[in-house]
Parts: structure tokens; C-alpha cells; sequence
């Protein structure tokens, strides 16, 4: 059975989220999850934040106390789990250098281990694995409070 896709066209209209040119833009709070229910296999975004700003998404979300948070900025990838609303670091992975802007991020998922690699130094580079036999999970971006998320790729494969 061949991959189902969710590009950037889906995100426009959703909840939250309005085209300004060639952008789609969250300027909300919370968690902004993807137009759909399927858990992904493979996902390919480009972010544009403020500057000094960390990118944030998550995957495994069951509900607003219960996801995996995942955070990109400037001193390197985090991966929390947070459980019954605490949050449990899992994963710090330091980049040496400024992550650029825009912030370019794939995950895949091969043999039941997610690989989260960001576009850095011009070159996609693994920095974070975790065994999730399903995939992503439901997938969204998480937005602080006051905060201004910019999306001009994506793209989200699903069975």
C-alpha cells in the first residue's frame, strides 16, 4: 500500500493557522496538531521562528498531559517525554554553532527507530533515535506563549 501525504496546503484553514504568501503562520499558544489522525513514517518540515528562538514539536501526543516534546534552538536538540504533565528529559544533544533559519527538520522512521536529523552545516545530520514501532503518533507543534511559528515546506507520510 503506497504512503498517504500531508503537504503545507493542509495546514492552511486549520485551527490556528492562516497563509500569509508563501507562508502558513501560528501566532497562538499550545499545541497545534497536524489536520489528521495517522501516525507518520516519515516527516519533513521547514520552521522559520524569532530570532534566538527554539523551534518546538511533538509526536506520541494522547492528550494535552501525555506527548513527546522535542526542541531545536541554537545550543541543540531536547527530547522530553512528559508524562501526567510532568516533563522527563530524555535526550540532550548539544550543535556546536547556531542552528540556521530557517530551521529545516526530517524524521523517519526505519526498522521501528525514529531518526530525528535537522539540516545543519549543509547536510541532513542524525541526532536523536528512539524505538517507536508505530511512528510519530500524533503529530503537532507546540507554540509558547506569545510566540510566532512559520511553516514554508511540509510534508507528512503516513500508511
Amino acid at each position: 500500500m503506497p504512503a498517504k501525504q500531508l503537504s503545507l496546503s493542509d495546514w492552511d484553514g486549520a485551527p490556528g493557522w492562516n497563509r500569509q504568501g508563501e507562508l502558513v503562520v501560528n501566532e497562538g499558544s499550545g499545541i497545534m496538531l497536524a489536520p489528521i489522525r495517522a501516525s507518520g513514517r516519515s516527516v519533513t518540515f521547514t520552521a522559520h521562528v524569532r530570532p534566538g528562538k527554539a523551534v518546538r514539536w511533538v509526536t506520541q501526543f494522547r492528550d494535552a498531559s501525555n506527548y513527546t516534546l522535542y526542541e531545536l534552538g541554537g545550543d541543540g536538540l531536547n527530547r522530553s517525554d512528559v508524562v501526567s504533565g510532568k516533563r522527563i528529559q530524555r535526550n540532550r544533544v548539544p550543535l556546536s554553532g547556531a542552528a540556521a533559519e530557517p530551521v529545516r527538520v526530517r524524521m523517519n522512521l526505519q526498522a521501528g527507530v525514529l531518526r530525528t536529523s535537522p539540516f545543519f552545516a549543509g547536510q541532513w545530520v542524525d541526532l536523536d533515535t528512539v524505538d517507536a514501532v508505530n511512528g510519530t503518533g500524533r503529530f503537532g507543534f507546540y507554540l509558547a506563549e506569545r510566540s510566532r511559528l512559520a511553516l514554508s515546506a511540509f510534508r507528512y507520510e503516513y500508511r
